[in-house]
């Protein structure tokens, strides 16, 4: 893992087609136009992690995170996390119909990455989830999810 993370903003649904490299069925077999691959390249997990990270903290925009900056490389690596079985091989239709790795279930991703950027951020928590009362966490999850564009299409 890099410890300079350069981050890019990127635009979400006209340029995720130019993250992704060209088809290569050492990658991943496709069947049926999706295929789950268990061997995801370092470099697809860390362009999309940076792309999201992007999206969550536009401030970092063409920065890289300095080794002091230890909440955003909690972050980071969080979303890194949360990202690795949210990606599969699969054709972008919407798009320009190339592969690559797209996320499987958007809404799902969305909701386990701000779990993952929320809980770096609220290490007290435990992990539990946030109760119907505690409407000042409540409002600062939903601030980190609507971060993130209704689609990528």
């Amino acid at each position: 893992m890099p410890l300079g993370i350069k981050i890019g903003r990127i635009v979400a649904a006209l340029t995720v087609a130019t993250l992704l490299p060209a088809i290569n069925p050492s990658l991943a077999q496709v069947n049926g136009g999706i295929s789950r691959s268990n061997s995801i390249p370092s470099s697809e997990l860390n362009e999309w992690t940076d792309f999201i990270f992007g999206l969550v903290h536009p401030e970092m925009e063409g920065r890289v995170i300095q080794p002091h900056q230890t909440q955003y490389k909690q972050e980071w690596l969080a979303i890194r996390e949360a990202l690795k079985d949210k990606l599969v091989w699969t054709q972008m239709l919407c798009v320009d119909d190339s592969y690559g790795y797209h996320l499987t279930d958007y809404k799902e991703a969305i909701t386990a990455i701000s779990d993952a950027v929320f809980h770096v951020r609220h290490p007290e928590l435990g992990g539990r989830q946030i109760q119907p009362y505690e409407t000042e966490l409540i409002r600062e999850w939903e601030s980190i999810s609507d971060n993130f564009p209704l689609s990528l299409c």
